[in-house]
C-alpha cells in the first residue's frame, strides 16, 4: 500500500506548504493574530486548515503572550520558587496516566501492523474468491450438472465486500497516520532563516486555488475508485448473467427461433399434429369429432384418411389407443417425444412408425393373455430450445394425474432431448431416446438412455473412412457451433481427422440449421478451397443445398460429401437432392439390409402395417422399407416394453418411473439394430455402426470398405 501512497503524493505540495509555513513562523515571531490586517487573517485561517504545525504554533505563542502580559500587569510579580510537590492521590494517578500511555503506545504499534495485515488478508480473499468466480463463469463450471445462482452471486457480493473492506480499512490507517505525522511535526524547531513575506493579496488568491485543486484532486480520486468497481461489478454481472441460472443444456446456445409446428401432448386424437400430408384436412375433421364426443364419426373419418394416406402413424396410433380403452384390460403409457417442425419431419413420421408397430405387436400379444396393455401419447415440440421443456412439463403434469404414465421414448432430437430431460428427471420419468446421439447427452441424467452411439464413435469410423478409404487431404468442414448435434459431431470428427498427415484446409464453415441460405451463400467459397471430401455435420434440408451445390465429376475428381446419422432420413431429401446422391456417403446406426435376415418379423409387420394392401412397389420408403430412425424408434419402444414385462413378471400391479428406471439399468434386448443394454452413463454398449452409400435412385447399400 506504501506504492500507492507515494503515487499520490506530490513533492511540490510539500515544498509549497514548506515555504509558507517558514513564512508564517517569521510573521508570528512578530504580530499577534488578532493585529493582523482581515486580509491577512483570512489567509492565515485558510492555511491553518491544512497546517496543524502552524496551527499548533500559534496556539503556544498566544500562551506565551497571556504569561507575559499576566505578569507584566501584575502588582506583585511572584518569586521564582521550586515547585510544591504534588499531593500523593495526584502523584498515583500521574503515574497511571505515564504507565497507560506508555503501554498504549506500545498496543499501538502492534495494533497498526495487525490493521495492515488484516488488510492485505480482506483484500488478498476478496481477490482470490473473485478470481475463483470468474473462472467459474469463463469455463461455464458447473456443479452436478446445474449452475447453482445463489451460490455464485453469494460468492461474487462475498468477493467484492472482502475488497471494499480491506480497501476502507487502509484508508483509516493512512488518515491515522497522516494525522499522527502532523501532529509529530508540529513539535519541530523552525528553519532559523526565512524568506520575505510576499504581498498579502496575491498570497490569499494562490492558497485559494492550491486549496481548491487539492479538494477537486481528493473528490476525483474517490469517484475514480468507486467508479472503477462499480464498472467491475457490472461488467462481472452482465458476462455472467447467462451462466448463473441453472441451465442443462451445454455451453452455447439452446434456443433458436420457433419454426411454428403444432406441439401440444395427445393421446386420444382430439388434437393432431402431423396435418401437412395428403389426409391432413381429414385427420383435423376427426380431432372436432372426438372433441365433441363423436368416437364413431372419427373412426370414420380415421377410416377415410388411411384410405387415402395408409402410412400415417399418427393416426393409426390414435386408433390403436382406442381399442386400448375399449379393451377394458389395464394397460400403461408411454409418451413418444418428437419435433413435427418441417426440418425434421422426415424423422418424427420414422419415429411413431417404428414406436407403433411395437405397440401393435406387443398388445397382439397381450389381448390374447389378457395381459396390461400399451398406450402411447405423442408429444410434439418445436426446434427452438424452450419448447420441448414446455412440452415435458406437461408430459409430467400429465402423469400426475395419469399414474398409468412410466416413461417416455425419446426426444429425437439431440437438442430437443436435452432440452426436456431435467423435467423429466425430476419427474422420476426414464426417456430412451432412439436418435439423439451428442457426446454432452452422455452420463447427463441417471434417467437418460439411448439406443444410438454418441457422435465420438460414429465421428471416428468417419474420420477414419476419409483417411483410409478416400484418402482425403484437402477436407472441408460444415458444421452450426450453436445446435447441440451438429456441434458435436463436427468438433468428434475435427478431432479423430487430423493428425501429422491430415488437418482442414479452411477453418469449419458456419451455418445455421433451418437457414438454408446460410449453407448457399458459402457454397462459392467451400469450393474455392479445392476441396476433395465435404464433412457435413447436420441435417437433410441444409445437406440436400450442399448436394445440388456439387459442381460436376470430372476424370480425375468427383468431390464426396461424408455426414453422420441424420442424414439418414429419406423423405426429408428433394428430388433434385437425389441426382448427386450417389456421392454421398455417412454413417447409421440401423440398416435394413444388415438386420434383415436376422429380424424379419419385423420388416413384414412393417409392410402389413404401412403398405396393407401391398399397392406400392418394393422397397418405397415408408410404405414397405425401412430406414434408421424407423429401426431405433422400434428399438427404444422395445426397451421400454420389456423393462415394462419384467416388472409385471415380478407381480407388480402398478407401474412407475422410479421402478421402470431400475430396470433399464441392468436389461438387455435382441433389438433390430443389434443387442441393447447400457452402460452407466446410459450409452449403448458394443452397438455396431455401418457406412452406408447413396445409390443415384434414392436407396442406400453398406459399404463394406473397412470391414475387417
Amino acid at each position: 500500500m506504501s506504492n500507492q501512497n507515494e503515487a499520490e503524493h506530490d513533492p511540490m505540495e510539500d515544498l509549497f506548504m514548506h515555504v509558507m509555513c517558514d513564512r508564517w513562523a517569521e510573521k508570528l515571531t512578530v504580530t499577534r493574530v488578532e493585529h493582523f490586517s482581515d486580509d491577512e487573517r483570512e489567509a492565515f485561517e485558510l492555511h491553518i486548515q491544512s497546517c496543524p504545525r502552524c496551527l499548533e504554533l500559534a496556539g503556544q505563542y498566544e500562551v506565551v503572550d497571556k504569561y507575559f502580559y499576566r505578569l507584566l500587569l501584575s502588582e506583585y510579580p511572584a518569586a521564582a520558587m521550586k515547585a510544591p510537590p504534588l499531593p500523593v492521590g495526584r502523584r498515583s494517578r500521574r503515574q497511571a496516566y505515564h504507565l497507560w500511555d506508555t503501554l498504549q503506545h506500545s498496543l499501538g504499534q502492534r495494533m497498526v501492523a495487525f490493521q495492515h495485515s488484516f488488510s492485505l488478508l480482506l483484500q488478498g480473499s476478496g481477490l482470490v474468491l473473485l478470481f475463483i468466480m470468474l473462472g467459474a463463469v469463463f469455463f461455464q463450471v458447473e456443479v452436478d450438472g446445474t449452475r447453482v445462482t445463489p451460490v455464485t452471486i453469494m460468492a461474487l457480493l462475498l468477493a467484492f465486500m472482502l475488497i471494499l473492506l480491506g480497501f476502507l480499512n487502509n484508508a483509516q490507517l493512512r488518515n491515522a497516520s497522516s494525522q499522527r505525522s502532523a501532529r509529530q511535526q508540529g513539535t519541530l524547531a523552525w528553519r532559523e532563516f526565512s524568506l520575505p513575506m510576499p504581498a498579502i493579496t496575491g498570497e490569499v488568491q494562490q492558497e485559494k486555488r492550491y486549496a481548491s485543486r487539492r479538494r477537486v484532486r481528493q473528490l476525483w480520486r474517490d469517484k475514480w475508485i468507486w467508479g472503477v468497481m462499480f464498472c467491475l461489478l457490472l461488467l462481472i454481472g452482465t458476462i455472467s448473467a447467462g451462466w448463473l441460472w441453472p441451465l442443462n443444456g451445454p455451453s452455447h446456445k439452446l434456443s433458436d427461433d420457433a419454426s411454428g409446428a403444432p406441439v401440444g401432448i395427445s393421446v386420444d386424437g382430439s388434437r393432431v399434429f402431423d396435418t401437412n400430408r395428403q389426409d391432413g384436412e381429414l385427420k383435423r375433421q376427426a380431432a372436432s369429432k372426438i372433441q365433441d364426443g363423436d368416437i364413431d364419426g372419427a373412426r370414420e373419418l380415421w377410416k377415410q384418411a388411411l384410405t387415402l394416406d395408409s402410412n400415417d402413424a399418427e393416426l393409426l396410433i390414435y386408433r390403436e389407443n382406442q381399442a386400448v380403452k375399449d379393451a377394458l384390460q389395464p394397460y400403461f403409457t408411454l409418451v413418444v417425444g418428437t419435433v413435427f417442425a418441417q426440418q425434421h419431419i422426415g424423422g418424427a413420421r420414422d419415429i411413431l412408425q417404428g414406436a407403433y408397430v411395437a405397440q401393435k405387436e406387443y398388445n397382439a400379444q397381450a389381448s390374447k393373455t389378457h395381459g396390461t396393455l400399451l398406450r402411447l401419447m405423442i408429444a410434439s415440440a418445436d426446434v427452438d430450445g424452450t419448447s420441448p421443456t414446455t412440452i415435458a412439463t406437461q408430459v409430467v403434469q400429465a402423469a400426475q394425474k395419469d399414474p398409468t404414465i412410466i416413461g417416455v421414448m425419446g426426444w429425437s432430437t439431440s437438442r430437443s432431448a436435452l432440452s426436456a430431460l431435467q423435467e423429466l428427471t425430476d419427474a422420476h420419468l426414464p426417456m430412451v431416446s432412439p436418435t439423439a446421439s451428442s457426446d454432452f447427452l452422455t452420463g447427463r441424467s441417471p434417467y437418460f438412455f439411448r439406443v444410438a452411439p454418441p457422435d465420438t464413435q460414429q465421428a471416428t469410423l468417419a474420420a477414419n473412412y476419409a483417411k483410409d478409404v478416400l484418402h482425403a487431404k484437402r477436407v472441408v468442414l460444415i458444421s452450426d457451433p450453436d445446435d447441440t448435434y451438429s456441434n458435436s459431431l463436427g468438433q468428434a470428427f475435427m478431432q479423430h481427422y487430423q493428425d501429422g498427415q491430415h488437418k482442414l484446409v479452411h477453418e469449419p464453415f458456419a451455418y445455421t440449421k433451418g437457414d438454408l441460405s446460410t449453407v448457399a451463400r458459402q457454397m462459392n467459397d467451400i469450393l474455392a478451397q479445392k476441396p476433395d471430401l465435404i464433412y457435413f455435420a447436420g441435417y437433410v434440408n441444409e445437406a440436400s443445398v450442399v448436394l445440388k451445390g456439387l459442381p460436376p465429376c470430372s476424370k480425375v475428381n468427383c468431390l464426396t460429401v461424408l455426414g453422420g446419422d441424420a442424414l439418414y432420413v429419406q423423405g426429408d431429401y428433394s428430388l433434385e437432392a437425389f441426382k448427386n446422391y450417389g456421392r454421398l456417403r455417412f454413417t447409421a446406426f440401423a440398416s435394413e439390409e444388415r438386420s434383415l435376415a436376422l429380424h424379419p418379423q419385423f420388416f413384414a409387420n412393417y409392410a402389413r402395417d404401412f403398405d396393407p394392401q401391398g399397392q406400392y412397389r418394393a422397397r418405397t420408403y415408408g410404405y414397405n422399407a425401412t430406414d434408421a430412425d424407423i429401426i431405433l424408434g422400434y428399438d427404444s419402444t422395445l426397451v421400454l416394453i420389456r423393462a415394462s414385462q419384467q416388472l409385471q413378471a415380478q407381480g407388480k400391479q402398478h407401474l412407475n418411473g422410479r421402478e421402470l428406471q431400475r430396470v433399464l439399468q441392468t436389461i438387455s434386448v435382441p433389438g433390430v439394430s443389434g443387442e441393447i443394454h447400457f452402460a452407466s452413463d446410459g450409452n449403448p454398449v458394443g452397438k455396431d455402426i455401418v457406412m452406408l452409400q447413396g445409390n443415384e435412385d434414392g436407396t442406400t447399400h453398406i459399404d463394406h470398405s473397412l470391414d475387417h
